[in-house]
């Protein structure tokens, strides 16, 4: 790597959050700066550790990890006094970490052709919202009697594109690519998005739906879009449910189901 107006770095480094900079070195000190911003710029081939990687945030899986990327490590201090790790890596080569974190590598191509094209949409179609969001200054939710609604979605992250957990997509470097088949399908469907009316896709996906997805709306938030809205997993339509008792009879229920 080469930290931008500094040099070379090969081996392990730290890096300390201070009131104004970031105190960054190798492990031997014959590299050190200090500054806002620290750019390592990878040469081809290169990739970075970072040791106790926090995944499934306030999940009931949330633990730490060592993980490795490729691609360029921006470190930047943040107004709260921590420091955020920021992989720079083209399009492809993210996706095909994507869909060997939010799944297993070695599953059926087919099957990591269809994540590569959904976790492609997904993502330009974030980027593009995130331009156009520059000058929206509605609340990012509403009241309503006793309830109160907030829409999460609405806080796009400050500083960098897309986090690397369950908020965005699990991006877990080139650590969980333990098969060929993750780089073929991203490589087999280079481009290829899922398109509405001439725009991509916002298509976000699940893993674990319960038998019935929800409507955009009810989950997202307060917008209607036409290819966001809820489906069955049986056979047989299941219409929305809209109260306690239908919910209770749902979840008591055992629907023929994919």
């Amino acid at each position: 790597y080469r930290i931008e107006g500094v040099g070379p770095l090969d081996g392990k480094f730290s890096a300390i959050a201070g009131d104004k900079s970031i105190a960054f070195s190798d492990a031997l000190f014959s590299t050190t700066t200090r500054s806002q911003i620290i750019r390592c710029i990878g040469i081809q081939g290169s990739c970075f550790r970072l040791a106790n990687v926090v995944i499934g945030i306030d999940f009931h899986w949330e633990r730490k990890e060592e993980q490795a990327f490729q691609g360029n490590l921006i470190l930047r201090l943040r107004n709260d006094g921590t420091i955020a790790a920021i992989n720079e890596i083209n399009l492809e080569d993210y996706l095909e970490s994507v869909i060997s974190s939010e799944m297993n590598s070695a599953a059926p191509k087919e099957f990591l052709k269809t994540h590569a094209i959904l976790s492609r949409s997904w993502l330009l179609a974030a980027l593009v919202r995130k331009k156009t969001r520059i000058h929206i200054t509605e609340p990012a939710g509403k009241i309503t009697g006793d309830e109160v609604l907030r829409w999460y979605d609405r806080e796009d992250h400050d500083i960098y594109d897309v986090c690397a957990d369950d908020h965005c997509q699990r991006y877990q470097g080139i650590t969980k690519v333990i098969s060929t088949q993750a780089g073929e399908a991203v490589q087999e469907t280079r481009g290829t998005v899922i398109t509405s009316n001439d725009k991509i896709c916002d298509a976000r996906y699940s893993k674990a739906c319960g038998g019935l997805t929800e409507n955009f709306e009810t989950a997202w938030s307060d917008t209607h879009i036409p290819y966001l809205r809820g489906i069955s997993d049986s056979p047989i339509p299941h219409p929305p449910i809209r109260t306690e008792e239908e919910a209770t009879r749902w979840i008591l229920s055992e629907p023929e189901a994919h």
